[in-house]
């Protein structure tokens, strides 16, 4: 009987966990069903251990521009708190082309933080640069390695954001406000 198993355990024996975090649990099937609310937050994973794509911050109630793999996120306007990273909590995968735009009509300059940076040393790199599209031959910053609390700034009204990584190593990613 599975309505006398304690909360968190579900089966017949009662010996299967079921913690969810911040979700419920169906104590017949064990499956998680995470929040997916502004109020709740925006959970993920099997657990709800994470939050969901496009969401990160205390309670997972910030939004968040994710990776989408060979396409470009485009952020039209500045955000109180904005954030931009590759994966949210897991690690990155190889081959991992991201770009982010950011174009803020009547603005002179963007700054972005980035409060943590793993990223495979001289393998896998993000690139900044102060035009709207990409110019190796001229990046304002070229990033690789591990290193946290590093702020750039464009003079621009653009900023145009790119990780790439390469078919072997991985790491955590990056973590970036703007």
């Amino acid at each position: 009987d599975c309505s006398a198993c304690a909360p968190g355990w579900y089966g017949p024996n009662c010996d299967s966990d079921c913690r969810c975090g911040p979700g419920t649990c169906d104590y017949t099937t064990g499956i998680c069903t995470c929040p997916d609310t502004d109020e709740q937050g925006h959970y993920g994973g099997r657990k709800c251990e994470r939050c969901a794509f496009d969401w990160a911050g205390s309670g997972c109630k910030t939004p968040s521009h994710w990776c989408n793999n060979h396409d470009v996120v485009w952020i039209s306007q500045p955000e109180s708190d904005g954030i931009i990273q590759v994966t949210g909590d897991s690690k990155y995968t190889t081959n991992m082309q991201c770009s982010w735009y950011l174009s803020f009509p009547g603005s002179t300059r963007i700054t972005i933080t980035f409060d943590w940076i793993a990223v495979e040393q001289d393998y896998d790199n993000i690139y900044i640069w102060n035009s709207e599209k990409r110019n190796y031959n001229n990046p304002v910053a070229k990033i690789s390695g591990r290193m946290s609390q590093r702020t750039y700034q464009v003079t621009t009204g653009f900023m145009f954001l790119y990780f790439d990584s390469d078919v072997t190593n991985t790491d955590r990613g990056f973590f970036a406000k703007f």
